[in-house]
This record gives C-alpha cells, sequence and structure tokens, in this order.
C-alpha cells in the first residue's frame, strides 16, 4: 500500500512538472514571441497592436499558459494510452490543426477584415500575422488534444471507480481550466466588438460545453459539482471582462476602491479551510476578481452619483459571498455556516464603503468640507466596530488551537487563514483610508512632489539584493562559527546605507521626534524578538554571538524605520513624489522583514533540535516583522504621507485647484 501511495504521489509530481514546463512553452512561443515581433515593428505598427486586444495580452500571456500546463497535468497522469485513445487523441489533434487554419484562411480572404499590426491590408499578412497564423494553428490542434486527453483520462476513471473522477473535480485545480476557457472566450468576444452582457453570456455557453463534456465523460453525479465549479468560474470571468473594459475616468483615485475591493474579497476567502498553499492563492485570486469587477466600473465613471456607488459596493459584497458558498459547496459538499460567511465577506463590506467614498466625496467639494470630518470619523467607527470584529474572530481562533495543544499542521493552518485574513484586510483598510482622507481634504492643503531620485532607489533596491543573496547563501557556503558575524556584517552595512540616507534631513521637528520614537519601538520589538524566538522561548541560551545579532538586528530595524517615515516621505528639502514615495517605502518594508529574519537565521538557536512551545523560531521572527512593519506604516508612515499641512501656492485672488485632490501630499510634481 506504501509503495501504491508513493508511485501515485511521484506520476502527480512528474504531471505537475511536466504541465509548467508546457505552459512556459506556450507562453513563449506565443506571447513572448509576438511581444518581440511586435518591439521588433515586423508587423504595421499605425494599426491596431499587440497590446490593444485583451485576448492577445491577458489572453495569450495568463489564460492560455495556465489552460495547457493544467489540461497536461490533469491528463497525462496515466503512464501510457491505448491504441484507441491515440487514434481519437491524433483525431483531435488533426481536427484542432484544420479548424485553426481554415479560421486564418478565412481570415486571409476576408475582402473586408479588421485591420490590425498582423493584417495590414486585405489578403496580406506581415511577418507577424504569418508567425501568429501558424501559432493559432498549431495551438488549436495541441488544445483540441490536450482536452481530448483529459477527458479521455476522465471517462477511464470513471468506468473503473466513480470516486477519483469526482475528487479531481472536486478540487480547485478544475479552475484551472474552466476560468481560462471562460475568460478566454468572453476577452475574445470583446476584442471582436461584443458588449459586456454578450461576453458573458458567451462565457457562459463555453461553460455549459464543458459540463455536459465532463458529465459525458464522468457520468451524470459529476455534472452537479461541475455546475458548482462553472458558477464559481463565471464570477471572475465577468469581473475580468469589467476591469479590461475602457472607462472614462482611470486615475489613482478611481482604481483605487477597485484594489480595495479586491483585496476585501480575498480577505474574505480565509473563513476556508484548504490544504495547499497555492489553492489558497487561486481562491483568493478568484474572490478578489470576483469584488473588484463592479466596484471598478461604478469608480471610472466620469461622474460618480451616490446610488450606483452604494449599489457597486453591495454588488461586490454579494459576488464575494457567493465565491466563498461556492468554493465550501466544491470542496467540502456543504456551504458554511452564516457565522463565517459573515465573519468573511460581512466584515469587510464597511472597507469597500468607506473606499468608495472617498471616490465620491472627490467629486463633490461642497459635500467634502461641509461633512468631510464626520465622514472620517463614522468611517473609523465602522472599520473599528465590524471589520476589526472579523479579526478578533480568526486571531481567537488561533488562539484556541495553540491552547488546545493542537498539531502543528491544524495550527499551522489555521494560521494561514489569520494571516490571509488579517493582511488582506489590513491592506484594504490603510487604501480606503487615505483614499477617503484624499477625498475630503481641500486641494490647497497638499504639497507639491518635488524630489525624485533614481540613483538613490537604484542603490537602496542593489544593496539591499545583494545583503538578501548573501544571507540566503550563508547556509550552505559559510561555516557555523562565522555566519553570526556575517549576519552582523550584513545589518551593519545597512545601517550605514540608512544613516546616509538621513542626510537629507526631515522636514521639521515633529516628524523627526514621531519617527525616531517609533524607531525606538521597532527596534526594540525586534531586538527582543531575535533574543526570544532563538533562545529564551526555546531554552537555549543566549550567548554573545546571538546579542550582537540581536543588537544589530534592532539597530537596523530602528534606522529603517526612521527614514521610512521621515526623508522617504519628506525630507528638508521638499516633499518626495508619490511614486518614489511608494517605491521608498516597499524598499523600506522588504528590508524590515527580511534581514532580522534571515539575520536570525544564521543563529544556531534558529533550528533548535527540540522545540519547547508550539512553532518554530524563525516563524515567530517572521510574524513579528510583519507586526513591526504594520505598527510603521500606520502610525509613521501613513499619517506622514497623508498629513495635508502645505498649500499649494496659487495666482492671487485664485482659490487652489481641486484637481489636486486626486493626489497624496507627494503627488502632484
Amino acid at each position: 500500500m506504501a509503495r501504491s501511495s508513493r508511485l501515485q504521489h511521484s506520476r502527480v509530481m512528474t504531471a505537475g512538472r511536466t504541465g509548467v514546463r508546457v505552459a512556459v512553452i506556450v507562453w513563449i512561443l506565443g506571447f513572448g514571441m509576438l511581444a518581440l515581433l511586435s518591439v521588433a515593428r515586423l508587423g504595421d505598427d499605425r494599426l491596431p497592436g499587440l497590446f490593444t486586444f485583451r485576448s492577445a495580452t491577458v489572453g495569450d500571456g495568463l489564460l492560455l499558459p495556465v489552460l495547457a500546463g493544467t489540461t497536461v497535468a490533469a491528463g497525462r497522469w496515466r503512464a501510457g494510452w491505448s491504441r484507441s485513445e491515440r487514434r481519437c487523441l491524433a483525431v483531435a489533434a488533426i481536427a484542432g490543426l484544420l479548424a485553426g487554419a481554415g479560421t486564418q484562411v478565412q481570415w486571409l480572404l476576408d475582402p473586408r477584415p479588421r485591420l490590425n499590426w498582423t493584417l495590414p491590408a486585405p489578403h496580406h499578412f506581415a511577418i507577424a500575422g504569418w508567425y501568429h497564423a501558424v501559432f493559432l494553428t498549431l495551438a488549436s490542434g495541441f488544445f483540441l488534444s490536450a482536452g481530448t486527453g483529459l477527458w479521455l483520462r476522465l471517462r477511464h476513471e470513471a468506468r473503473s471507480t466513480p470516486g477519483p473522477a469526482i475528487r479531481r473535480v472536486r478540487s480547485v485545480a478544475v479552475l484551472g481550466v474552466l476560468v481560462p476557457v471562460s475568460a478566454f472566450v468572453a476577452l475574445l468576444a470583446q476584442d471582436n466588438g461584443a458588449t459586456l452582457g454578450q461576453a458573458g453570456g458567451l462565457a457562459a455557453a463555453a461553460l455549459l460545453v464543458v459540463v455536459a463534456a465532463t458529465g459525458a465523460a464522468a457520468g451524470p453525479r459529476v455534472v452537479p459539482v461541475m455546475a458548482v465549479a462553472a458558477g464559481l468560474a463565471i464570477l471572475p470571468t465577468i469581473s475580468l471582462a469589467c476591469l479590461l473594459t475602457p472607462r472614462p475616468t482611470v486615475t489613482p483615485l478611481t482604481v483605487v476602491p477597485a484594489v480595495v475591493a479586491g483585496l476585501a474579497g480575498a480577505s474574505a476567502t480565509a473563513v476556508l479551510r484548504i490544504g495547499a498553499r497555492w489553492e489558497h492563492v487561486v481562491v483568493a485570486s478568484c474572490a478578489a476578481l470576483a469584488a473588484a469587477g463592479p466596484v471598478y466600473l461604478a469608480a471610472t465613471l466620469e461622474r460618480l452619483p451616490a446610488l450606483p456607488a452604494l449599489l457597486a459596493c453591495a454588488l461586490s459584497s454579494v459576488m464575494a459571498t457567493l465565491e466563498v458558498s461556492l468554493f465550501a459547496r466544491l470542496l467540502t459538499g456543504s456551504r458554511p455556516a452564516g457565522r463565517w460567511l459573515l465573519a468573511g465577506p460581512g466584515t469587510v463590506a464597511p472597507i469597500v464603503v468607506v473606499g468608495m467614498a472617498g471616490r465620491y466625496l472627490h467629486q463633490e467639494a461642497d459635500l467634502a468640507a461641509a461633512w468631510g470630518n464626520i465622514a472620517v470619523a463614522l468611517s473609523g467607527l465602522l472599520l473599528l466596530a465590524v471589520a476589526a470584529r472579523g479579526v478578533r474572530m480568526h486571531f481567537a481562533a488561533v488562539i484556541s488551537a495553540e491552547e488546545a495543544d493542537a498539531p502543528r499542521s491544524h495550527l499551522s493552518a489555521t494560521k494561514w487563514q489569520a494571516y490571509l485574513a488579517i493582511v488582506t484586510a489590513y491592506a484594504a483598510a490603510l487604501l480606503a483610508s487615505i483614499s477617503l482622507v484624499i477625498g475630503t481634504t481641500a486641494g490647497g492643503h497638499w504639497s507639491d512632489g518635488r524630489i525624485a531620485d533614481p540613483v538613490l532607489l537604484t542603490v537602496l533596491v542593489v544593496v539591499l539584493a545583494a545583503l538578501i543573496t548573501v544571507l540566503l547563501v550563508a547556509g550552505a557556503v559559510v561555516a557555523p562559527t562565522a555566519r553570526p558575524g556575517l549576519a552582523t556584517l550584513c545589518c551593519a552595512l545597512w545601517c550605514g546605507v540608512m544613516f546616509w540616507c538621513l542626510r537629507a534631513g526631515f522636514s521639521g521637528w515633529r516628524q523627526a521626534g514621531f519617527a525616531v520614537l517609533v524607531a525606538l519601538v521597532a527596534g526594540a520589538f525586534l531586538t527582543e524578538s531575535v533574543l526570544s524566538n532563538t533562545g529564551h522561548l526555546h531554552d537555549q541560551g543566549v550567548d554573545r554571538a546571538t546579542r550582537v545579532v540581536a543588537l544589530a538586528v534592532g539597530v537596523c530595524a530602528g534606522a529603517t524605520t526612521t527614514w521610512m517615515a521621515g526623508p522617504a516621505l519628506q525630507s528638508a528639502g521638499g516633499v518626495v513624489t508619490v511614486g518614489y514615495a511608494l517605491l521608498h517605502l516597499a524598499v523600506a518594508a522588504a528590508a524590515t522583514v527580511a534581514l532580522p529574519f534571515l539575520a536570525a537565521g544564521c543563529l544556531p538557536g534558529a533550528r533548535p533540535a527540540r522545540t519547547q512551545v508550539i512553532g518554530l523560531p524563525l516563524a515567530g521572527l517572521l510574524q513579528d516583522g510583519f507586526v513591526v512593519l504594520v505598527l510603521v506604516i500606520s502610525v509613521a508612515g501613513c499619517p506622514t504621507s497623508s498629513s495635508p499641512t502645505s498649500t499649494i501656492s496659487a495666482p492671487p485672488g485664485e482659490r487652489p485647484s481641486r484637481t489636486s485632490r486626486c493626489c497624496p501630499p507627494h503627488t502632484c510634481g
């Protein structure tokens, strides 16, 4: 039995690796080559080009490789095919080749085709057009043959024992077939002039064909499960079509509500208990897409009325709830309890409303001036009273598992659920709050961003990447006794870079004092985290090397935090432009989490022979790094970047323009 299980696992892993290779090959031969031909201008660049068409960018660049890899991985678990099955595969491949070639011939013979960069004139392909015709023909044969192989595999399993076929369908992996098929059909229809409703209808029809074919192969017992999976696929498909629809007003402030809705949708999936991490990523991505589409359509209107804004928020929450409920039915056969549905989509719904409120109040100058402060206060209370409760429920589940001395696998899954909920909900709440502050603040109160230093940013990225690489390879090439010294040296080098960056100065004593105070807290917290996780908690003892590394980590985190809340956003020379400010925050965030984690990994206590508490030392240190990051961004970074204290100069007798309100304080440069 054990040998059979190992053999099956080996076949699954082999099929997975084969699927990844096929996906990479399809990407290179499809989107990769077409992108190279486009850059080389081997088509007519006066006509609509490669990046004009959704099916050529998102379709060829993402959907088709995923479909190819998933289909091959799922259909080739069996060692070989019988003669009749090989005949079916050959017939399918030939039929696909003929169908693909037929579409290209029909397109070439059309006297009034829709011209583009591959077909610059009727009856004439450019070089890129000939390559695209060959690729499409071969791809048609491949996909029809691979789909036939998967169909034969399902039929074989259903005829022997129906259990494997049902288990194969009742999994997250089935979306690797359904979502690419429906989404590609929808995007292709939009490229050919179909409306959003028509594209959604064609996508639903394609899913019905797949469901019917699966039922014919695996039997009627599979059809209800496939219907649930089709429902899961159609929601993100429609939302993806919405997100790729040209809109009248696309600015950072109109896109932020859609990002907030997507993060809220991903957070809602944390109520589901799913096995593998990649499955969690797929589920969260589908829910994020489903939730973001309606909000994007409303937020990007030229003028947003109040009722459509509220309806879009409600529809976003409904679609996220449907995704969570359908995922529960697909994976477990039953829907989650109402309490957990409310704990998922219900608790993050106010975050979406707050994000949309910032977009709405931005266009209503008088309303924002009269009710802006009240709106901010009510939004804060709403987030604390509703969204924070959902986070508390996930924390309570982790605490209960730890108190019950749950198995490590169960505790790890519970923590993963909590992290997913907390990180996505926090990011959504942060963006929504910034959007609301921007929408309710007069344009003349924002500072004009002037500082943008690409050399500094490049140096920071290169140095941080080099230090991370050194610490990653230290475990393989450096002696254990020398690793703590190397970790201390890396932290000292990064501290030197941060102190060099602090030469730019602060905008005032308040900013400097606040940044230093938060830095002291962050540094002390991470110093104690290294001492506790690699020493005290696991009864390892704390030697001099551990103390030195802990002190170096604390100083490193403190210096990074000081720069993050200070000159990274606003220095003595002025305000940093929004793009560079966000990139500075990203670099500082990576350093705050990665360097302490990797430096502590060089200590002997990072991997104890026996653990005295639940959880590994490095896992606890990583958790503490994220806590510090949340503290710094919430308490220092966000208030510093969104405090409207300066005034943009305006000609005498004129009010400052309201248009600058669509930007953060350091944006208008």
